[in-house]
C-alpha cells in the first residue's frame, strides 16, 4: 500500500519534487505519503512538497518577487499536523505562503515559478528556427546510456562554479537516477531519457535528461554543455526532449524553475510560460530557528 501510494504520487507528478523516484535516488531517501502529498524525512526534519497532482495547476501565478497570498489550506494543515508527531522542524514547498507558518517564516520564505511548455509546442520563432537549423548541421543528437564521459562533463561543470551543498550533491548522484540505481519505490513506468550531442569527431558537445515518468506532465531536468559545444546545443538536446514527450503523449512539460534572467529567457523563446508558484518556507513546530528558516534551502537539508 506505502509503494502504490508513492508511484502514484510520482506518476500524477506536476513538479519535479514530486518524482519520488528521482529524489530518493539523488538524495538516499525514501518518500513518505502524507495525505495527499508526500514528504522526505531525515533527523527530524521533513521536507513536504505541498502540490495536488494531476493536472490542477494555476495558469496565473502571483509575482515571484511579491509576496503571494497567504492560505489557510486544510490538507496542508492536516499534513502538518501528523508530521509534526515524528519531526521537528519542517520545509514546505507549496504554490501558496501558508497560513501555519510562523511570521518569522513567511518574512523569509522563498518565490519564484515552475515554467511549462504546452504539448506539442508553439512553432518557433525564426531565430530558435535558424539556431535549431544550425545546431543540427553540427552535431549529431541521439538518446544514450550513463556513462564515463556524461560524468566527466558533469564534474567539468562542477569544478568550474560555485554551488550550493545540496545543489552539488544532487549533481554528483545523477548516475544513480539516470541508470535507475536509487529507484526505491519506483513505479513501474519509470522512464528517465538520457539525450546526447555529439560532434563528428564523436566528442561530446552536452547532454539532457527528462523524465517521461509522469501520465500527463513530462519533466526537463538537467542539462550540462561543454564550454566549446556549437551555438544551439542547449536548443537542440531540448528539442530532442520535446519531440520525446510528444511521443509519449505528455501534455505539458515542465521546465523547472526561472532560477535567473538568463535561464528564463531560455524557456521563454521556446513559448513557456509560468505556470506554477514557488514558494518555499521552513520553521521548527516549536520555535522558528535560523536553521528552521532555510539557510541554504531546501536542498541542502535534504542531504543532510
Amino acid at each position: 500500500m506505502f509503494a502504490t501510494t508513492v508511484s502514484r504520487i510520482a506518476a500524477e507528478a506536476e513538479v519535479p519534487e514530486q518524482l519520488t523516484h528521482y529524489v530518493q535516488a539523488v538524495s538516499g531517501r525514501k518518500a513518505m505519503p502524507v495525505g495527499e502529498y508526500v514528504a522526505y524525512t531525515l533527523d527530524r526534519h521533513a521536507v513536504l512538497i505541498a502540490y495536488p497532482g494531476g493536472g490542477s495547476n494555476q495558469d496565473t501565478p502571483p509575482p515571484a518577487d511579491l509576496p503571494g497570498p497567504v492560505v489557510a489550506d486544510a490538507s496542508l494543515g492536516r499534513a502538518l499536523e501528523e508530521l509534526a508527531l515524528t519531526c521537528s522542524s519542517v520545509s514546505v514547498l507549496a504554490p501558496f505562503l501558508p497560513a501555519q507558518a510562523p511570521e518569522e517564516a513567511q518574512k523569509a520564505a522563498r518565490y519564484d515559478s515552475y515554467w511549462q511548455l504546452r504539448i506539442p509546442p508553439p512553432r518557433p520563432g525564426e531565430k530558435l528556427r535558424n539556431m535549431l537549423c544550425r545546431a543540427s548541421r553540427e552535431l549529431k543528437v541521439d538518446e544514450e546510456h550513463w556513462s564515463g564521459e556524461h560524468q566527466a562533463l558533469v564534474a567539468r561543470y562542477l569544478s568550474a562554479r560555485e554551488l550550493p551543498p545540496g545543489t552539488r550533491d544532487i549533481f554528483s548522484a545523477l548516475s544513480r537516477y539516470v541508470t535507475g540505481e536509487g529507484h526505491a519505490y519506483a513505479p513501474g513506468s519509470v522512464k528517465v531519457v538520457l539525450v546526447a550531442a555529439r560532434v563528428p569527431n564523436n566528442t561530446l558537445a552536452g547532454f539532457s535528461i527528462g523524465d517521461f515518468s509522469g501520465l500527463r506532465t513530462s519533466f526537463y531536468m538537467f542539462s550540462f554543455r561543454h564550454p566549446e559545444a556549437p551555438p544551439g546545443t542547449a536548443d537542440l538536446l531540448l528539442d530532442a526532449l520535446v519531440r520525446k514527450s510528444v511521443e509519449f503523449g505528455h501534455m505539458n512539460m515542465n521546465l523547472g524553475l526561472g532560477i535567473n534572467g538568463g535561464i528564463g529567457f531560455f524557456k521563454k523563446k521556446w513559448g513557456a510560460l509560468p505556470c506554477l508558484p514557488y514558494v518555499e518556507t521552513s520553521w521548527s513546530f516549536g520555535s522558528v530557528t535560523s536553521e528552521a528558516r532555510g539557510v541554504g534551502g531546501w536542498l541542502r537539508r535534504l542531504f543532510r
